[in-house]
């Protein structure tokens, strides 16, 4: 499939600071930091100003005293959300092959992007908006979900031949169920997930529902029992799911009112029976509980709600427990949140909400983040190179008697003596943020080799630096503490240099 190169939103012309944002929520940028990052705010009209997110420019509101310069005590704001698997859904080998989308392989981190236009352009803004509230009747409630995502533990995903327990063959590409999940357990082992927030649930406005992901950890076939109940003396069953090899499986299952506790609680246990006494090996990667709840936001400094619409395209809600800084925003289109206005009485508040889907992503926040804007530079690559280097920063440091090792290599096969290339050195930070929309991915590479092969006939490609594989999980950690450090993130695993170019400009090989 013809896929972006992931640079198509980028003028360079402009001037951009990138945003790093390691967690979901409401982000703050005020003036002091954008004069402290160098953004000139003296001559930067606000208006003009843009924030940019995996290639899509995002809604932010700009708090200025006056309309058409920076002032001392202004500031902007956005809606930040951090990582996840969505751009490692590109290099898993075909659509559907990636477990879930909550959880990036290799890192928490996401970027944002703020530049100005040059033109009299105008950036997008969040709207607020207000509706009035023409004799609707109120919500009795809106749908919550409780999601635990595990994490603690890596598949490797497929084993070939399938089914054989001497399979040793794995594909480099990035395969059906490799990705983190939970730690395994085996036949005659038993698990136990809690949850404790199913509170607050409205009866007569629909059943609870669980989801699992569950994930297969060696080349047989699994049978695994699932029960629930509100304590450990009364569970009942819920039931077996059996799959094949290291295939993922996906389980949707309504639950019962009984199977909540007074308090809360939820117990899904899990055991795992093997199939004729043949080894069973799986793990958890996701448990999901939704359930229809009252709309009493019990005074948390955030809350996720999840409306539907009981009647036509308008919902009416009166939510209780409302924290006196709470801002509501609908996050139905996460590029473009829209602020919802509305009346308030002590911890009460209503508002009107416009749903035209099936439902709509409302988040209440009631704290800002801050993060400090950085500097970067974004190169226009020249297209005439046929030796191209790409190495980390890291690598460019004096040694010996090169002052930049790679630079004098670069510099030796540009010599006659070295084949007379034309060569092209790409640091793969920068290729970071102009190919993968500065995260932290495999991804960068590949396209940066796709752009360059459609725009001329580079012969070479040498990776200046040696790889750790997606599970020895090296930028979530303090690199400082690594003996062997990670240049750059490796092409699946086993590790294969081909995948970072192969299938590419129409290639076969």
């Amino acid at each position: 499939m013809a896929q972006p190169f992931g640079n198509e939103w980028i003028n360079y012309n402009q001037t951009y600071y990138k945003l790093s944002v390691g967690e979901d929520g409401l982000y703050r940028v005020t003036y002091e930091d954008l004069e402290a990052a160098g953004f000139p705010v003296a001559t930067v009209d606000p208006r003009r100003v843009q924030l940019w997110h995996r290639g899509m420019e995002q809604a932010i509101h700009i708090e200025s005293a006056e309309t058409f310069r920076w002032a001392p005590n202004d500031y902007f704001e956005f809606y930040g959300f951090r990582n996840d698997g969505t751009l490692d859904a590109e290099i898993y080998t075909e659509p559907g092959s990636q477990p879930h989308p909550y959880y990036n392989l290799f890192s928490d981190t996401s970027a944002y992007f703020l530049t100005w236009l040059l033109d009299d352009g105008r950036g997008l803004r969040i709207k607020n908006i207000r509706i009035n509230n023409t004799g609707l009747t109120p919500e009795s409630a809106h749908q919550a979900i409780s999601r635990k995502v595990f994490v603690n533990s890596p598949s490797l995903g497929r084993a070939y031949p399938q089914g054989t327990s001497a399979a040793e063959t794995y594909l480099s590409d990035f395969d059906f169920g490799e990705g983190w999940t939970g730690g395994a357990l085996t036949r005659g082992q038993t698990g136990t997930i809690t949850f404790s927030d199913i509170v607050n649930g409205v009866i007569g406005a629909g059943e609870p529902q669980l989801r699992l992901i569950l994930q297969g950890r060696n080349n047989r076939e699994h049978n695994v029992s699932i029960e629930v109940g509100p304590d450990a003396d009364n569970f009942r069953t819920l039931t077996t799911a059996t799959w094949p090899y290291y295939n993922v499986e996906y389980i949707t299952e309504p639950l019962e009112w009984d199977d909540v506790s007074a308090d809360g609680q939820v117990l899904v246990r899990y055991t795992v029976n093997g199939v004729n006494g043949l080894a069973d090996r799986i793990s958890v990667s996701v448990a999901e509980i939704s359930f229809p709840q009252t709309l009493n936001l019990q005074d948390a400094d955030r809350y996720t709600l999840n409306v539907r619409s009981s009647g036509g395209t308008l919902s009416y809600i009166e939510a209780a427990g409302v924290v006196e800084e709470a801002r509501f925003f609908d996050l139905t289109n996460t590029n473009e949140p829209v602020e919802i206005g509305y009346n308030r009485e002590g911890t009460d508040v209503d508002f009107v909400l416009e749903v035209t889907g099936d439902s709509l992503a409302l988040q209440m926040e009631s704290t800002v983040l801050s993060v400090m804007p950085r500097q970067i530079n974004f190169r226009e690559y020249p297209n005439t190179a046929d030796y191209i280097l790409i190495t980390h920063p890291g690598l460019r440091v004096s040694a010996g008697a090169y002052n930049d090792p790679v630079e004098a290599f670069a510099a030796y096969r540009a010599s006659t003596q070295g084949g007379s290339y034309d060569t092209l050195i790409a640091n793969v930070t920068e290729l970071y943020n102009q190919f993968s929309y500065g995260e932290i991915s495999p991804l960068a590479i590949r396209r940066f080799m796709a752009y360059q092969l459609n725009r001329s006939n580079p012969k070479y490609l040498f990776l200046v630096g040696k790889s750790r594989y997606w599970f020895n999980d090296y930028d979530r950690q303090a690199h400082p503490s690594q003996a062997f450090p990670s240049w750059f993130p490796a092409a699946g695993y086993p590790g294969s240099d081909a995948l970072y170019t192969f299938g590419l400009h129409g290639a076969t090989s």
